[in-house]
């Protein structure tokens, strides 16, 4: 048995603000429920904002941390000049970045072949280092390229 909502917002405001199922729960719609609490699956048709962050996982070993918000898009990495044999971490301004967010980063298909990208870190408020190591024989100064990213702000 499921618990579907497909009814319109007056009639949600009939809801009780708290809706505890031990079954699935099913939205559909422009809808708006308080303190949803399911045991079961929860599945949203269309689309569904969570504006006080979203948490999977909430007993024993399995407790999650809240995501405010994922953001994707492109970022502009511009390395100094790498030694042959070093890592260099290059410094990329990502504004609003705390540094207990996460991101993810990939790499361009146009990365010098003698780089490996070896990971990223945001070290500061507002700062991401990438970091590339250099395989090759010689210095590489492989210049500005546009990298995608994946950012979890976790709050």
């Amino acid at each position: 048995m499921s618990f579907k909502v497909s009814t319109s917002r007056l009639e949600l405001k009939t809801l009780q603000s708290n809706v505890v199922r031990t079954q699935n729960l099913s939205v559909r719609d422009e809808t708006s429920v308080n303190n949803i609490n399911a045991t079961g699956d929860v599945t949203v048709d269309g689309s569904a904002v969570v504006s006080s962050g979203l948490r999977v996982g909430s007993t024993g070993p399995y407790v999650g941390t809240s995501i405010y918000s994922v953001s994707c898009g492109t970022l502009s990495v511009n390395p100094v000049n790498i030694t042959a044999g070093s890592t260099v971490g290059a410094t990329v301004t990502l504004t609003g970045s705390y540094s207990s967010d996460r991101i993810f980063l990939q790499p361009p298909s146009t990365l010098n072949s003698g780089l490996v990208f070896v990971g990223c870190d945001i070290t500061a408020d507002n700062t991401l280092t990438v970091y590339l190591y250099n395989k090759s024989g010689s210095a590489i100064d492989d210049g500005a390229s546009t990298w995608k990213y994946t950012w979890l702000h976790l709050g």
